[in-house]
This record gives structure tokens, C-alpha cells and sequence, in this order.
């Protein structure tokens, strides 16, 4: 699997290819609110040149702006990105880059960002909900978002879903990034 996007919207660079230089992978909550440790990340003014990192050294976050009932079924681990300078992964201001995790029967309610995004399923099933289309997607599955498209996901399997999900500023407008995603049901199921 692998991702390209057009820094500042320079989609030229999206046709010139790789050069090799050498050589030839729960809506019930009914869980304690402190079985799931989440980090919150500290805005930092220094940006750290670094080129990589181990899924393992990042600690799973939740969007602080959800209702607590959400934040305990659904965190994520952002690897790429803008909005966490100080923190353990790799500064990008225009793509987001990262792992999502739903307990087993939750739903990530309907909800929507001004980014396009692409989820690729890594384990578990769901039941989910794209605009006007409503499928099943299981592990190796593809799914693009684009702006503004309201969408929603159910756990459906008897573990964890996880799955990467990669946000981008088209155009080079990052500007659609800092937003984030707003919820379109009030109500948690």
C-alpha cells in the first residue's frame, strides 16, 4: 500500500515516478472510562525534521471536542501531520497520516470534514455509510471520502476495528485540514 498527494498542489509531480538509485505492509460503553489511556499532544512552535516513525512510540489520542461516550469507543494514532508538532511523529503540513481503532458494536457517528480522505480497513468489519451509499467493508478494503461527504461507520465484528485513514489538502489548501471533522448526529448510538 502506499500513498502520494501534490505538496502545494503541484499534481506534475504525482506523473515523474519513482527513480531506483541502487539495487531491486461500541455504542455500548458499558467499559470502565479509564481502560482506554488517550494522550493529548501540546501545541509545540519547534518542528522536528523527522522522516519517520514506529506506530509502537505514538500514543492513542481521541478528538477531545467529542462527547465522552465517543471518546472512550474511538481513538486513533496520528503518525503524519500538522496539527501535533510536539509529539512522537512525523511533521507534515499538509497531509494527515494514520491509525483508527472502534470497539467492537461502536459507531463513529455521521460526520463530516472539509479534506478528502481515504480509509483502508486492517482489521475487523463495518458496516458504513457514504453519502448516499451504504456497504460492508472487511480488511483490504479501500474507501474514499470526499469533502464535505457525510459518512458514518459500524463496528460490526466481534473485535476491534482498525483501520488507516489519510487526509490531504488538495490544491495545496491546508487550510482544509485544520478543521477537523464535525459530528452530524448529537446523539451517540
Amino acid at each position: 500500500m502506499y500513498y502520494w498527494w501534490a505538496p502545494g498542489g503541484d499534481r506534475q509531480i504525482l506523473n515523474t515516478g519513482s527513480h531506483l538509485l541502487e539495487g531491486i505492509p461500541r455504542a455500548d460503553s458499558s467499559f470502565a472510562e479509564d481502560t482506554v489511556n488517550l494522550t493529548t499532544y501540546p501545541p509545540c512552535d519547534s518542528v522536528q525534521g523527522r522522516h519517520h516513525v514506529d506506530v509502537g512510540t505514538v500514543e492513542w489520542t481521541t478528538n477531545w471536542s467529542y462527547p465522552a461516550a465517543l471518546r472512550r469507543v474511538y481513538r486513533y494514532k496520528p503518525l503524519v501531520g500538522n496539527s501535533r508538532k510536539h509529539w512522537s511523529g512525523i511533521t507534515q503540513d499538509d497531509v494527515g497520516f494514520g491509525l483508527q481503532e472502534l470497539d467492537p458494536g461502536a459507531i463513529y457517528p455521521r460526520h463530516a470534514h472539509r479534506c478528502p480522505e481515504v480509509y483502508f480497513i486492517l482489521e475487523g468489519s463495518a458496516e458504513f455509510s457514504v453519502g448516499d451509499q451504504n456497504f460492508t467493508a472487511t480488511p483490504a478494503t479501500a474507501v474514499l471520502i470526499p469533502p464535505d461527504e457525510v459518512h458514518r461507520i459500524a463496528n460490526t465484528a466481534r473485535g476491534k476495528l482498525r483501520w488507516i485513514y489519510f487526509w490531504w489538502a488538495p490544491g495545496g489548501k491546508k487550510e482544509v485540514l485544520d478543521v477537523g471533522s464535525h459530528l452530524v448526529d448529537t446523539g451517540i448510538h
